[in-house]
């Protein structure tokens, strides 16, 4: 809109100039302004599509100077129901917790992409592009981490961890919370191979494994010579 607008300044400009027409007959200010606001229009817009996360105060303002400029435009309310619910997702994946064995953060990681991947398309956020990123590396660390320990590498299993903390970080800093305490879990076992994911008991988080707290196990009655066992 703002080329089409002034690619016809030139030629207006000549037409008014040979024909000696007056303002009224070819308002060529009108034209001018006409073209400042859509410029102003097209700054707004990149704003919104390039601060939407990185900066959400200057990604409303801008949406309200839109609507200064152009009030009767159905747009900017659909711009900002599109930026409340951006906000209202991030909002809920800050305090995401996973399950104690941790069995729904692949499914929960995958769903996050699928949320946010629409609003990917039509912003073009650096910050939001690297939480994407960081959620599909995330999903390969955990991965790796199953498979890491499942045969009892630490190593691997640690290294796994530590990345996928770093992806999430941003977007989940919960998440992050508890992935660095099933890595310090991870450091000082004995046996990496309980807090698989695959085929074992699951991770061991806060004191449970798999999500059920282990029943104490006491040392076995035994009968005296000549008594008789205790009726149930």
């Amino acid at each position: 809109m703002v080329d089409r607008l002034t690619a016809l300044q030139a030629p207006l400009t000549t037409l008014t100039v040979k024909n000696s027409l007056s303002d009224t007959q070819l308002p060529l200010g009108a034209l001018d302004r006409a073209t400042n606001a859509a410029m102003a229009l097209a700054d707004c817009m990149h704003v919104v599509g390039r601060q939407a996360v990185t900066s959400p105060a200057d990604a409303r303002d801008a949406v309200q100077s839109s609507r200064a400029i152009d009030p009767t435009n159905p747009a900017w309310d659909e711009i900002e129901h599109l930026l409340a619910g951006l906000y209202q997702r991030l909002q809920t994946y800050q305090t995401y917790t996973p399950t104690p064995d941790g069995a729904d953060i692949d499914g929960w990681l995958t769903q996050t992409q699928a949320e946010l991947d629409p609003y990917r398309q039509v912003l073009f956020d650096d910050t939001l592009d690297s939480m994407l990123a960081g959620v599909k590396s995330a999903q390969s660390k955990w991965k790796d981490f199953a498979a890491a320990s499942i045969v009892g590498n630490r190593g691997e299993a640690v290294n796994a961890l530590t990345q996928a903390i770093d992806n999430v970080s941003m977007l989940s800093p919960t998440l992050s919370g508890w992935l660095s305490h099933l890595r310090s879990v991870v450091e000082n076992t004995r046996y990496v191979e309980r807090h698989a994911l695959y085929g074992g008991v699951g991770p061991h988080v806060g004191g449970r494994v798999g999500g059920v707290r282990p029943r104490p196990v006491g040392r076995r009655r035994t009968l005296g010579r000549g008594r008789a066992p205790d009726r149930p």
